[in-house]
């Protein structure tokens, strides 16, 4: 079976360029992502990597991508990257990926590693309509321990809520109460800083994905390939590169098996974003628990 990273990739970026004044190049669907100034080739998680220190790529003019998650009403999307912190930056964060107005009053999404308090974990913020932030908090690790971490995060509209894992764990998630702003078209899909409050820091990133669509536990369990990082050459699309392909769904019973009938299909419908998304095609395992 595929493990349908394919499905709904927006942008992937190996930040494998030879040179630190080549633009970084999407190895999927062709942003490349521009630099305020070269960012040095590093030994990246796989293969090279970029040093970010005082740097940022970005993709302006957003509206209308795929890339732009500002959308009435949301639609679920998620984030992939790994990160080697060097010196974190005590006061605004360390920002890894966001799409933020800038200005007082920003609104948009952003993941940032220790954000004025906490030095041991990762989180991933929403500013809605509202004002009301919402934040998704890893569970606490150190991060700037002179290795790579894998953070993946995003947002889950059929629950409504924002959602983080680091290495590997556990997905954490927020309540989201009020839509992102929509109306803002001005905000740059940016890696490695924050717009709002240019919030540079040193650190390594390698490996960029962005999705249009959840990820699941499974998919954060094969992106982060037992702490070996997944390659873009390895992913897989199960069918077609976007909703209507089968995808594997794990469905399990605590009951004893009997010959009732097994309303599966709802539930499996309900895994996925909305209706729309539901596959054409779905693969069934289904285990006996024993009591």
């Amino acid at each position: 079976m595929g493990n349908n990273l394919l499905d709904n990739l927006a942008g992937y970026w190996k930040l494998d360029e030879a040179v630190a004044t080549t633009d970084p190049v999407d190895a999927h669907n062709g942003f490349t992502l521009g630099q305020n100034a070269s960012a040095a080739v590093i030994t990246g998680k796989l293969n090279s990597g970029r040093n970010m220190n005082g740097r940022d790529f970005s993709y302006p003019s957003t509206s209308g991508t795929l890339l732009d998650v500002r959308q009435s009403p949301m639609v679920s999307w998620g984030f992939s990257l790994w990160v080697k912190i060097i010196t974190a930056n005590a006061v605004g964060g360390t920002w890894l990926i966001e799409q933020y107005d800038s200005g007082a009053g920003a609104q948009g999404w952003g993941c940032s590693w220790r954000h004025h308090t906490d030095d041991t974990v990762a989180v991933f913020y929403l500013d809605d309509q509202a004002a009301t932030q919402a934040v998704a908090t890893a569970a606490a690790q150190t991060l700037n321990d002179g290795a790579w971490h894998h953070i993946c995060g995003g947002y889950d509209a059929g629950n409504s809520e924002l959602y983080v894992s680091v290495d590997g764990s556990t997905i954490e998630t927020a309540a989201v109460t009020d839509p992102i702003e929509t109306t803002v078209t001005t905000t740059d899909f940016t890696v490695g800083n924050n717009n709002s409050f240019a919030s540079y820091s040193d650190h390594y990133i390698d490996e960029v994905g962005f999705w249009n669509k959840k990820l699941t536990q499974l998919n954060v369990d094969d992106l982060n390939n037992s702490g070996s990082a997944l390659s873009y050459d390895s992913f897989t699309a199960t069918g077609t590169s976007g909703a209507g392909g089968p995808q594997d769904t794990e469905y399990s019973d605590p009951s004893p098996f009997s010959s009732r009938n097994l309303e599966i299909t709802d539930h499996l419908k309900a895994n996925f974003l909305n209706t729309a998304d539901a596959p054409a095609v779905v693969n069934i395992a289904y285990r006996q628990v024993p009591l």
